[in-house]
């Protein structure tokens, strides 16, 4: 076996890992929202935890399964994910992502602690679910646009 198919079928056995890990992560959290509903928690995190990997699982495997079939595709696949160029682009842009999600957490928890002793004031707990999505969805949009950006420059 030559050494591109050694390499898209270990891509593929991640692939069906996040599937399963997914799938089980669903029943779980599905089980523990049945059987558990009387904890004060919100359980709902673990079955949204299981769809995630449930999703990055199947994108994983239909993206290399599709190129499995034509050696031409594998060899393609495999060059464009190690090549030095576009390794660079995702560091530069994942340094850029990284470094806003720093100074946006930094803020945020500055405020946290300058509302405890009244300087500012304080955040409620609706604001707060919506200022920690935007510290997870604002870096990752910067880590995208940043990456399109390199990919014309560079």
């Amino acid at each position: 076996m030559s050494n591109e198919k050694i390499w898209v079928n270990k891509k593929i056995r991640l692939g069906w890992f996040f599937v399963i890990l997914g799938i089980l992560f669903s029943l779980v959290g599905i089980a523990f929202e049945i059987f558990l509903s009387f904890i004060p928690y919100n359980i709902s995190i673990i079955t949204g935890l299981g769809i995630l990997w449930l999703g990055i699982g199947i994108g994983i495997i239909v993206k290399y399964y599709a190129a499995k079939k034509d050696a031409v595709s594998v060899k393609r696949l495999m060059i464009e994910e190690h090549d030095e160029r576009n390794t660079i682009i995702k560091y530069r842009a994942g340094y850029r992502g990284f470094w806003v999600s720093i100074i946006m957490v930094y803020i945020l928890l500055l405020w946290l602690s300058l509302s405890t002793n009244g300087s500012l004031p304080p955040i409620g707990k609706d604001l707060l679910w919506y200022i920690q999505a935007a510290c997870v969805v604002i870096p990752f949009g910067v880590y995208t646009i940043s990456w399109l950006i390199d990919q014309k420059k560079i």
